[in-house]
């Protein structure tokens, strides 16, 4: 193990065992700075999962005594919950629930999801036996199998400790493990890597999706964040990148329309326009695909003709003040698209291209600095996907809006 690595985990290590908000800051600090190491995305994956491993065992300390300091809080079902798992418990070997054990059962592993659905105390018990003896018929799963069993009943623990959470006193450590943990887990749930965490003195451990970055209102903390997406982007895999880049430019774009159509300007505003904001709506809720499955596709020697019927027609749809020929442009928009050889990258297109005609008709200086600043990351990705990632000037136009 590399030197780089070693510190990776040492910060890692420190981000568990912080105990107040200063040694918590710093711990984030040095963690930050060893992520921005030359690290494979193996590593990155062995240090996320050994702070949520190391975080998941303190979270689970304490819901277990918390449940037998409040039991009244509780439900039977999480009694048996806490029953059971000291069974399962003694049937596993040394260790925790690894990524080779995650291996070893990929056949079976949904079966293990099943015990989330368990409304009651006896579903709970059922579940657990029926998938017991599953594991003692099959000794090839038997020892990752209850690892994995003993990790679901811990998690379910964990979860019914967070319901309650906030029904008792709690000591400001047991939140800050406790949303570390949450935030630990959206990481893995979202698949991204550690440096899409953010922290900030006093404030709660967040990752920086799209949706959170969309519902940042303070246009300093968002300057900050977009700052470290920037770099977490500009070190990813490039799919993963195009990927988070479209979600984020969808909900930008909801959030323009949503922002648009609030104003008391919009009751004021063309017919044209009102069917061009539904168009858009329309696109953010189904995508091209949803509001194509019906459409009879276009017979043509090469498959990119529909491509290029299909930009001529969007060009008129955002330029035509007609509503009649509007919605004929729109209908033949719709036909060409169902058969362009990308209607995945037409539909993200044709979100931005609405996007922006909408905005034409607004003062964007009226909206929310925030949203002004998510508007003009919009703006850079319709001219330039990716210039924002390698061009500082650009970046700097987005976050402050001064010329370039």
């Amino acid at each position: 193990m590399s030197n780089r690595v070693i510190e990776l985990f040492t910060a890692g290590e420190m981000l568990c065992k912080a105990c107040d908000v200063s040694e918590a800051q710093a711990a984030y600090k040095r963690f930050q700075k060893a992520l921005d190491e030359d690290l494979t995305e193996e590593d990155w994956n062995d240090v996320h999962n050994y702070i949520r491993d190391m975080v998941h065992v303190d979270v689970f300390t304490n819901a277990v005594a918390d449940y037998k300091a409040h039991p009244e809080l509780y439900t039977e079902r999480v009694t048996t919950l806490h029953n059971l798992h000291s069974v399962v418990k003694g049937k596993c070997t040394e260790g925790h629930f690894s990524k080779e054990d995650a291996l070893s059962l990929k056949n079976i592993l949904g079966h293990f999801s099943g015990l989330g659905a368990c409304k009651t105390g006896d579903e709970v018990r059922a579940f657990v036996d029926d998938l017991s003896a599953h594991l003692e018929q099959h000794q090839e799963y038997r020892n990752a199998g209850y690892r994995r069993l003993c990790w679901e009943i811990e998690s379910e623990i964990i979860g019914a400790y967070m319901e309650v959470f906030c029904r008792v006193e709690r000591a400001p450590h047991d939140a800050y493990w406790l949303n570390l943990l949450i935030a630990m887990d959206e990481l893995f749930v979202c698949a991204y890597p550690p440096n899409f965490l953010y922290y900030d003195m006093g404030i709660d451990f967040q990752v920086l999706t799209p949706e959170n970055l969309l519902n940042e209102t303070d246009p300093k903390v968002l300057r900050r964040k977009l700052k470290m997406v920037r770099a977490a982007l500009g070190r990813w895999d490039v799919t993963a990148c195009d990927a988070y880049v479209e979600d984020f430019v969808l909900e930008i774009a909801a959030a323009v329309l949503k922002e648009i159509q609030n104003m008391p300007e919009w009751k004021m505003a063309s017919d044209a326009t009102k069917l061009l904001a539904k168009y858009l709506a329309d696109l953010l809720r189904d995508k091209l695909r949803g509001l194509t499955e019906s459409v009879k596709e276009q017979e043509f020697e090469n498959a990119e003709d529909n491509f290029i019927c299909a930009q001529k027609e969007l060009h008129m749809i955002c330029t035509d003040a007609n509503v009649k020929f509007l919605a004929y442009h729109w209908d033949k928009f719709l036909i060409y698209a169902a058969s362009s050889p990308d209607v995945d990258a037409l539909s993200v297109q044709a979100v931005l291209s609405l996007t922006v005609s909408l905005l034409a008709l607004v003062e964007i200086d009226a909206l929310p600095e925030a949203l002004q600043c998510l508007i003009r990351f919009l703006l850079t990705v319709a001219a330039s996907p990716v210039s924002f990632i390698y061009n500082d000037e650009v970046f700097r136009w987005i976050l402050s809006g001064d010329a370039v």
